[in-house]
């Protein structure tokens, strides 16, 4: 067993310590999908360094339950693996089954993505960065999971223009409202997963299409 090997095991045995992981299907993906090929070009550390893989503090700053900033611009994040209790949440939230339909709006580092795949989902995720998908890509070849994630540069307001058929839709950046264009790509009963501002927070909301173009959300 490598070091990140045993420090992936205890990462996903605090998770499940603490009741943030539940599903069997969601814990042997935590323990399988390698956190750190999705962060193979570092992150900011939080002291003023940049981290990578070389630096000893990285693997034990990868294996805790805090998002990782994978990209600045002018100093202020634009991208990360988020925290993994909340990916936890939200992908427990989509109650997915084998061969479900997802389509992922923010790409981020492929990790999310990756660990819906693990459970046996189609995923799609789009994202408007071309080096935030070139990023994502790489490191799902790195895992040999190049071809099962469909990987999509665009506009994720969009979602996958002249698709439907989708089981779950979620979006994995904060977001001022919610595009129609996603809930019209939902299949009967499906729905859309999405932190919505409100209040200076970011209440993630459960949203099912309504009659007449009426959205209901919880």
């Amino acid at each position: 067993m490598t070091a990140a090997d045993e420090l992936r095991a205890r990462y996903v045995d605090q998770l499940r310590q603490e009741g943030l992981l539940g599903a069997d299907e969601l814990v042997q993906a935590f323990r399988t999908v390698p956190r750190e090929e999705f962060v193979a070009t570092g992150f900011d550390g939080g002291d003023g360094r940049w981290l990578g893989p070389d630096d000893p503090d990285f693997l034990p700053l990868v294996y805790r339950n805090h998002p990782l900033v994978t990209k600045l611009v002018d100093g202020i994040p634009a991208s990360s693996s988020s925290q993994p209790s909340l990916m936890a949440a939200m992908i427990e939230s989509l109650e997915l089954r084998p061969g479900s339909r997802v389509l992922e709006i923010g790409v981020g580092t492929g990790y999310n993505a990756a660990l819906m795949t693990a459970m046996g989902a189609r995923v799609t995720t789009v994202d408007i960065a071309p080096d935030v998908v070139e990023r994502a890509e790489a490191a799902l070849r790195r895992v040999g999971l190049a071809g099962a994630v469909d990987v999509r540069l665009g506009d994720g307001y969009l979602g996958a223009p002249a698709e439907t058929g989708y089981d779950r839709v979620v979006v994995t950046v904060g977001v001022t409202g919610v595009s129609p264009r996603w809930l019209d790509q939902l299949v009967p009963g499906g729905y859309l997963l999405a932190p919505v501002e409100h209040a200076g927070n970011h209440p993630v909301l459960r949203i099912r299409p309504g009659v007449r173009g009426v959205a209901e959300a919880r």
